[in-house]
């Protein structure tokens, strides 16, 4: 009866008038004529038979698209974690390099540049999720990501190429240099405007002392 309360209640004023009338008109046709007082035109009986077939062709119409809605989800669900599967057993060497960078830094949430194809490919296969889902992608250059959950069993140590166990010194200072640009500590994107292309170019830092040169030597002035 609870279910019946909750599906009533989510039915407009044109699904409820159809339900109400359907239901009378079943009540009118399933009752035999000698119960009723009076003698029933032969019309009226067609008349009740055209809305009750209206109102079930509308309602098993819905109930059709329903049904198809959630097979369809399922099968989205489906093709999706098979991509997702694809994808992690084919990883190249940025990508496994950007999902290595959570275990390098210990943390569960990063700020990755949204215009590096590789960042693209892992949130369009579901490996990476957005932190905040409502963010939008062409409002910011970095977003807060995150492993999804179903990527998560999929992601094992021989996967991301990293060792089994605790890593020592050498092996993280060696993992640290395998990372892309884009994820080195002093990377900064400067954006430059060059026509109606905006360029992205990396600003290397120089931290060598500037060398002095000597002074030029300016000829004698005649006296």
């Amino acid at each position: 009866m609870r279910w019946l309360k909750q599906a009533l209640a989510r039915l407009n004023i044109l699904e409820m008038l159809l339900a109400w009338c359907g239901c009378g008109a079943g009540f009118f046709i399933l009752v035999p004529q000698s119960y009723w007082p009076v003698h029933i035109e032969p019309n009226y009986f067609l008349a009740a038979w055209a809305v009750a077939l209206v109102s079930l062709s509308y309602f098993v119409g819905r109930l059709f698209l329903r049904c198809w809605a959630v097979v369809d989800g399922l099968w989205r669900k489906r093709l999706a974690r098979r991509n997702m599967e694809s994808l992690i057993q084919c990883l190249d060497h940025t990508e496994r390099a950007i999902l290595r960078e959570f275990v390098i830094r210990r943390t569960s949430v990063l700020k990755l540049p949204v215009a590096e194809p590789a960042v693209v490919n892992l949130l369009d296969n579901g490996v990476l999720e957005m932190n905040d889902p409502q963010q939008l992608i062409e409002q910011h250059e970095r977003v807060e990501c995150m492993i999804s959950l179903a990527a998560r069993p999929l992601l094992s140590y021989r996967v991301l190429a990293l060792p089994v166990g605790n890593l020592t010194e050498e092996q993280l200072d060696k993992l640290k240099k395998m990372r892309p640009a884009f994820l080195q500590p002093d990377y900064q994107a400067n954006r430059t405007y060059s026509g109606k292309v905006f360029r992205i170019r990396t600003v290397e830092q120089h931290h060598e002392n500037p060398v002095e040169m000597p002074a030029q030597q300016q000829p004698p002035i005649a006296s």
